[in-house]
């Protein structure tokens, strides 16, 4: 049988979402002629790519975490925490914070996920050092209880 730990999803993003939205329609509408359509059109755009920014690497890992391709996973939400933690547009920007979700929270979640896959490994001394990572870099993040799960195991 399968260990399941229990992960949290952030759907934090989305009264953010829905107020720009609004907001920016309002003013577009009110400064240019067709502005409703433009403002749609833009921030429909920039909510797609910082949601394909972070959603596609972690689909892919998710994927070949299912298909037993732990090595292969851990590479994937390795970059992609990478990618979260290093890009100068987010930084800079924050369309990850704005338009999909909190940039801690996505590079939480790829860590966690590292540390997953070292769990389902039974792999032990990799995964003490992420989850130790995890509770370091994120003392109240929102994976705390699936890490102190994972710290907790023991193998047969």
């Amino acid at each position: 049988m399968k260990d399941e730990i229990s992960f949290i999803s952030d759907n934090s993003h989305k009264p953010r979402v829905i107020i720009l939205l609004v907001i920016s329609m309002i003013l577009c509408s009110l400064l240019f002629e067709g502005g409703f359509i433009y403002a749609s059109l833009i921030f429909v755009l920039l909510f797609l790519y910082a949601k394909q920014l972070f959603s596609r690497k972690h689909n892919k890992g998710i994927q070949l975490l299912n298909q037993g391709s732990f090595g292969e996973a851990r590479a994937v939400f390795q970059d992609n925490y990478d990618t979260i933690k290093k890009s100068s547009l987010i930084s800079k920007y924050t369309l990850l914070d704005i338009f999909y979700s909190n940039k801690n929270v996505c590079k939480e979640a790829s860590l966690v996920m590292i540390a997953y896959s070292y769990y389902l490994e039974k792999n032990v001394k990799p995964l003490t050092e992420v989850c130790n990572q995890v509770l370091a870099e994120f003392p109240k993040g929102k994976h705390q209880k699936s890490i102190k799960q994972m710290l907790n195991i023991e193998y047969t």
